[in-house]
């Protein structure tokens, strides 16, 4: 078990153009007691800015999240999960690759993040999100996944704003 405190005061994911790059900032999975706070995170593209998977016992309080945009470049692999696809149409698919800024997911033995060994039907616990600014986001908090028989438990979310949201600010 590893146990690190991090400061981040600022973190810019410098893209302005949603045609050009999507990535995460950052991505926790099977990790607990995480607390992310008093910070802002910005211009990030096509993925979350924060991505959650099967965490526990953890906090985000006063960050600001800002321009978080949709990603619409022509990387095939983005829509279809496979770089060989060519069968697809953007905007056919343009509501499952809305993302949330902070998604709070589960892990499943099936899909979702495959690289956050081991794989296993677990979801995430305990988990605070307080004092939040969500500013010109796609999503704010939660997830886009349904699981068959997984959930997440104890998950608090309170007074939070979202301020011009281009879809929803509560999944």
């Amino acid at each position: 078990e590893l146990e690190k405190d991090i400061v981040i005061k600022d973190m810019d994911g410098n893209v302005k153009d949603s045609s050009l790059a999507y990535a995460e900032l950052m991505s926790f999975a099977h990790a607990s007691n995480i607390t992310i706070k008093d910070t802002e995170l910005r211009n990030c593209s096509g993925m979350h800015m924060i991505n959650c998977d099967a965490i526990a016992n953890s906090t985000f309080s006063n960050i600001v999240f800002r321009n978080h945009i949709r990603y619409t470049g022509d990387d095939v692999a983005y829509y279809t999960g496979d770089s060989s696809n060519s069968d697809y149409e953007k905007d056919d698919i343009e509501t499952y690759w809305t993302k949330e800024a902070l998604h709070i997911d589960f892990l499943r033995t099936n899909g979702g993040n495959l690289t956050a060994f081991p794989l296993e039907n677990i979801g995430s616990t305990n988990i605070t999100v307080t004092g939040c600014e969500f500013i010109d986001c796609q999503s704010g908090i939660g997830c886009h996944y349904t699981g068959n028989d997984i959930s997440s438990d104890g998950i608090v979310i309170c007074e939070n704003s979202f301020t011009n949201m281009s879809n929803n600010c509560i999944n």
